[in-house]
């Protein structure tokens, strides 16, 4: 079993009923990373830069069918084409996660499970 990054943001809540400080936790579903890319990872110095960096550099640009907005099977040929990186779209979507849970009072740390 190898050992793989997880993003992991905590913020302190109170509990309107109770008055009571809390810790809130929400996680952040990553690519599998090799153990030893992991370990590199949380030796770095910036632990999400790190991990982006190794991202993109599986990332491959393949060109996707585009079908026509009333081809929902997908039945009649291609009206075009477009170009795609599952690496870059991830990095992408992960860069907006971290801006939005940092605005939303949220720290950011990267684990490894």
């Amino acid at each position: 079993m190898s050992m793989n990054i997880f993003f992991e943001a905590t913020r302190d809540i109170q509990v309107i009923k109770t008055g009571k400080i809390e810790v809130q936790t929400a996680t952040r579903s990553v690519w599998q990373t090799p153990t030893e890319i992991t370990y590199e990872i949380l030796k770095s110095a910036d632990p999400i830069a790190a991990y982006k960096a190794w991202v993109l550099t599986q990332g491959e640009t393949v060109k996707v069918p585009v079908y026509a907005e009333d081809d929902v099977w997908e039945w009649d040929d291609p009206i075009g084409f477009r170009e795609s990186n599952a690496a870059e779209e991830h990095v992408c979507e992960l860069d907006q996660w971290i801006k939005d849970m940092t605005e939303a009072g949220w720290s950011i740390k990267v684990e490894m499970i």
